[in-house]
């Protein structure tokens, strides 16, 4: 079989509020299957849930940019996916690897686990304080040391904390309260019973604040070895 090699173009430096990583300026890598526990998240990053991150203020740029430099159609790959393309499909693999480490072991996947089983659980406003922050610097710093997203929203105020962040989270509220929906979060078990993020960290703290909406969504894995990822 003939090996398929997607090649993408990222900026040689990249800076974010958790880390600075360098990328190479081309990345390559065949066609392959992926563990089951892994698959069933890609197939909901690839299709463009977790890629709505090209409209966040962290990484919008990052993605805008590598899609920019590749020649490829934001619409087709991540606004109106089609799921059933393994040509698209490497392709949103590939931007989730150069970006946030995807399949890589690398930024938000170091240490993370293979065998992840995943669920979409609903959860409602009363079950915000089972959200915690990932391990990161900025939004614990924001929770006061807690790493809960209710301590985090606590914190919104004039003399903030991270105020990079507050001001997305601040926006993100106001436009809860004129009907703008999101998509769903993405987290793992903690040990006690709570969910630890892994995407959606601002929105989660905007549904805290403006408490709304009623009902959010989010996917939860779990596995035996999640304690080995990096920012349980």
């Amino acid at each position: 079989m003939k090996e398929q090699v997607v090649e993408l173009w990222a900026s040689s430096l990249v800076e974010t509020n958790d880390f600075a990583v360098e990328h190479r300026l081309t990345f390559t890598r065949p066609n392959q299957c992926l563990p089951k526990g892994v698959e069933r998240i890609e197939r909901m990053t690839v299709a463009g849930d977790e890629l709505t991150a090209t409209d966040s203020a962290r990484f919008g740029s990052l993605y805008q940019a590598t899609l920019v430099n590749s020649g490829l159609d934001r619409s087709s790959i991540i606004d109106n996916p089609d799921r059933n393309s393994q040509q698209a499909n490497q392709v949103r693999r590939e931007l989730l690897r150069l970006i946030r480490g995807y399949g890589a072991g690398q930024f938000l996947f170091a240490g993370f686990p293979i065998d992840v089983t995943w669920r979409r659980v609903a959860l409602g406003q009363a079950d915000l304080p089972k959200l915690k922050y990932a391990k990161c610097p900025p939004w614990v710093e924001l929770s006061g040391g807690t790493r809960f997203v209710i301590e985090g929203a606590k914190h919104i105020g004039s003399d903030t904390p991270a105020e990079d962040a507050a001001v997305n989270i601040r926006a993100v509220a106001e436009d809860l309260k004129r009907g703008k929906r999101y998509a769903e979060l993405i987290g793992v078990d903690g040990q006690s019973g709570d969910i630890i993020l892994m995407e959606g960290h601002t929105r989660a703290t905007a549904y805290a604040i403006a408490q709304l909406p009623d009902r959010i969504d989010c996917l939860v894995g779990s596995s035996p070895s999640m304690s080995r990822w990096a920012f349980y």
